[in-house]
């Protein structure tokens, strides 16, 4: 018999391909380039993240998360992940798939990290932004800001 729950998420159109316990994949409107592109994101984070000793100890933000595809892979090798997404309907699907495969580690909430003043954000180890830059108007303009200060 099949998962209630799965069923449901089936019903949706995501982001990411994600594979369910069941081995049934959920429906994407991307195409293999695209799908490629998160698969080569994650690689080269996990590659990153292999040289640093003690992952299991570390917590990691994962900012404009999306649907928490990065957000889950973190939580297997880390304490602590939270993912943080503006849109009401990311957080709602992520946290259906945490329900789905039983994550503890992890938690969602629904910010504009436009607008997070650091209030109830507890400082991580490993922040994460691979959902955040690309809405930026102007992402190359924004450094000189940074680093000056401004």
């Amino acid at each position: 018999m099949m998962d209630p729950l799965e069923d449901e998420i089936l019903k949706e159109t995501w982001y990411y391909p994600f594979r369910l316990p069941s081995g049934r994949v959920t429906e994407t409107r991307r195409g293999d380039d695209f799908i490629k592109m998160h698969v080569t994101r994650w690689e080269m984070l996990f590659s990153a993240l292999d040289r640093i000793g003690g992952k299991s100890e570390m917590t990691a933000l994962d900012l404009g998360c999306n649907e928490g595809f990065f957000s889950q892979h973190l939580a297997k090798i880390c304490k602590r992940v939270v993912g943080i997404d503006a849109r009401a309907e990311n957080i709602q699907k992520a946290q259906m798939l945490k329900r789905l495969y039983g994550i503890e580690n992890l938690e969602f909430r629904q910010f504009d990290v436009a607008k997070i003043d650091g209030a109830g954000i507890e400082p991580a180890d490993i922040v994460v932004m691979f959902g955040l830059l690309y809405h930026l108007e102007n992402p190359i303009d924004i450094c000189p800001r940074i680093s000056k200060g401004k």
